[in-house]
């Protein structure tokens, strides 16, 4: 897959943010409160995550993107997608789904366990994407 910065068809870990839409500027709302929380409680830098940023000790902000999650409880995008189909299967129609948006599925288990390996992966402090 090509990957553009516009997030057209998808996003690399270094491309800056630039928020298509409500939702996504929704979710870079959160990471810079995020941000602006650590600062305040740590007195250390929101600047951009460098390597000279990384203190030795104390501690440190990691902002996890990822996508599309799915898991129990079950209100998520497959269990929508099969309640549709059926509803569709029910009146005689064809399912209808968008046809323009690129994603990763993500399990959330897997998510819950790529956070817990993170503090070993040297990706601390930054913003590591972690998808399936």
């Amino acid at each position: 897959m090509v990957l553009t910065g516009d997030g057209a068809l998808g996003y690399a870990a270094g491309d800056p943010p630039a928020p298509a839409n409500p939702y996504g500027a929704s979710k870079l709302g959160g990471e810079s409160a995020a941000r602006v929380a650590y600062a305040a409680a740590t007195g250390r830098p929101i600047g951009p995550y460098t390597p000279a940023e990384r203190a030795p000790d104390g501690p440190q902000l990691a902002i996890v993107r990822t996508a599309w999650l799915y898991g129990p409880p079950g209100d998520d995008f497959p269990a929508k997608i099969v309640a549709a189909a059926e509803r569709a299967h029910g009146e005689g129609s064809p399912l209808r789904v968008v046809g323009d948006e690129v994603g990763q599925p993500t399990a959330t288990t897997d998510l819950a366990e790529a956070i817990v390996e993170l503090p070993g992966s040297g990706q601390v402090p930054g913003h590591p994407h972690r998808t399936n």
